[in-house]
C-alpha cells in the first residue's frame, strides 16, 4: 500500500473532521495516510488540542517553537525531519505551506529521492505580509518546485496561476470548518430554554464577531463603523481575545457603545455554537486574511455574513444579497453600509436561516477531501517528479 505523509504545523479542532475523512478516502483509494505535526499547538491559539478525536496515525516532530507576536508569525525549528522522512519513506508528501524549516526539508527530501510533493496553500495576493524581493523569490522557488497543489479556494488558485502554474496541476478546495457540527449544534440549541434566555439578554438584531483581537482583524474599524449606526437597534457580541483587547474596549467606551457591545472571551466550539445560534449577522472585518474558517461556521449556523473582501472565503462562499455581502473594511463607510443593509435584511420577515444554510450545501468536506485525492492521483499517474 502506497503511503501519503502530510506535513503541517499543528492540529486545530476544525481540521479533525477533514483529516479523519482524508484517512478514510485515502484508504479507499489504496493509500495509507499519516500526519506529521511540527508542534502540538502555537502560543497564540487557546483552543484545546483534540488529538483524542483524531482517527489518523500521527506523530509530533521534535523541535523548538516560538511565536513572534509583533509579526504574528510562528517559528518551528524541527530537528530530525530528514531522518523521520527517511524512516517513513512516503510515496507522496503533502506540505501544508512553505514558511517553516520542515517544509523546506520535505522539499529537499522529495527532490533528492524523486518523490512527488503536493503543496497545500491558502496564500493569496491580499493575504501576503511580506512583498520584499527575498520573500517573493523564496515563495516562487518553492511553488515552482511542487508537483501539484491543493488550495483553500479561488483566490489562492488565482495566486498560483500568476506564477505560471498549469491549471491542471491545481486542485481547488474550499477551506471549511466543522460545518456539520455547527449546523447541528446551532439548530439543537435554538430549541432550548437557554437559547431563549440568552437571546433575550441582547438588543436585536444581534451581530457576532469570532476571532483574535489583533489589528489585522479590523476590530477597531468595526467599532468605528458601528458608532455611525447608533440610531439603529443592534447589539454586538465579541468572541475571542488578543493583544489589542484593551484598545478595543477603550474604543467602545469612547464611542459610547458600552451598552451595545459584549465581550465574552475565547470559547471552545461547544460554547461557541451557542453564540452562533443566538446571532443574526456575522461580521468579518479583516484587513488581511488567507481564508477565514469562521465564515463557513457562521453560514452553517444560518447567519447572514458581512465579509471582508480581503478574505478568501468571501469569494468562494458569499452569494451577494442571498447569504451575505462583501465589503471593504479598510473603508469604514463601506463596512458601515454593509452592516446597515444586513440589519435591514435580517429584520425582514422573509429572512430565512435555512436558505443560508442550504447556500453552502455544495461546499462540504467531501469536496475538500476529494481535492487531495485528485491531486495525489494526478502526481502518481503522471509521474511528475
Amino acid at each position: 500500500m502506497k503511503k501519503i505523509l502530510l506535513l503541517t504545523n499543528i492540529l486545530p479542532p476544525y481540521r479533525v473532521p477533514l483529516y479523519n475523512l482524508l484517512s478514510r478516502k485515502f484508504e479507499e483509494a489504496g493509500y495509507k495516510f499519516k500526519i506529521a505535526f511540527m508542534a502540538e499547538n502555537e502560543e497564540n491559539r487557546l483552543w484545546r488540542v483534540r488529538s483524542s478525536e483524531l482517527k489518523v496515525e500521527a506523530i509530533v516532530l521534535p523541535g523548538w517553537h516560538k511565536f513572534l507576536w509583533r509579526f504574528e508569525f510562528p517559528i518551528h525549528l524541527n530537528w530530525g525531519t530528514w531522518g523521520i522522512l527517511r524512516r517513513e519513506n512516503p510515496d507522496v508528501v503533502i506540505s501544508g505551506g512553505y514558511s517553516a524549516l520542515a517544509n523546506w526539508v520535505a522539499l529537499a527530501y522529495c527532490k533528492h529521492f524523486a518523490k512527488p510533493l503536493i503543496l497545500w496553500t491558502g496564500a493569496t495576493k491580499e493575504s501576503l505580509r511580506g512583498h520584499d524581493l527575498l520573500r517573493h523569490t523564496l515563495r516562487a522557488f518553492f511553488i515552482k518546485q511542487a508537483n501539484a497543489f491543493v488550495t483553500y479556494g479561488k483566490k489562492a488558485t488565482e495566486y498560483l496561476l500568476d506564477f505560471g502554474i498549469a491549471r491542471e496541476a491545481i486542485f481547488t478546495g474550499c477551506n471549511l470548518g466543522d460545518v456539520e457540527f455547527f449546523k447541528k449544534a446551532a439548530s439543537e440549541f435554538r430549541e432550548t430554554s437557554e437559547f431563549v434566555e440568552l437571546r433575550s439578554s441582547f438588543k436585536k438584531p444581534i451581530i457576532l464577531y469570532v476571532g483574535q483581537f489583533i489589528r489585522r482583524k479590523g476590530l477597531l474599524q468595526l467599532i468605528e463603523a458601528l458608532s455611525g449606526l447608533k440610531n439603529e437597534s443592534w447589539s454586538l457580541i465579541l468572541v475571542g481575545s488578543g493583544l489589542i483587547q484593551s484598545k478595543i474596549k477603550k474604543k467602545v467606551e469612547a464611542e459610547g457603545l458600552s451598552d451595545r457591545v459584549c465581550f465574552v472571551g475565547f470559547k471552545e466550539k461547544e460554547e461557541l455554537a451557542k453564540f452562533y445560534s443566538v446571532a443574526d449577522i456575522f461580521v468579518l472585518p479583516s484587513l488581511q486574511e488567507p481564508f477565514a474558517i469562521v465564515v463557513s461556521e457562521a453560514l452553517a449556523s444560518g447567519l447572514f455574513v458581512v465579509a471582508s473582501r480581503y478574505a478568501g472565503a468571501a469569494w468562494d462562499l458569499i452569494e451577494e444579497g442571498t447569504n451575505g455581502l462583501i465589503v471593504d473594511p479598510a473603508d469604514v463607510t463601506s463596512l458601515r453600509e454593509g452592516i446597515r443593509k444586513a440589519l435591514e435584511i435580517v429584520r425582514n420577515p422573509a429572512f430565512n436561516r435555512e436558505e443560508i444554510i442550504r447556500s453552502i450545501a455544495n461546499f462540504g468536506l467531501e469536496r475538500y477531501a476529494q481535492a487531495f485525492i485528485d491531486a495525489t492521483l494526478y502526481v502518481v499517474r503522471k509521474k511528475l517528479y
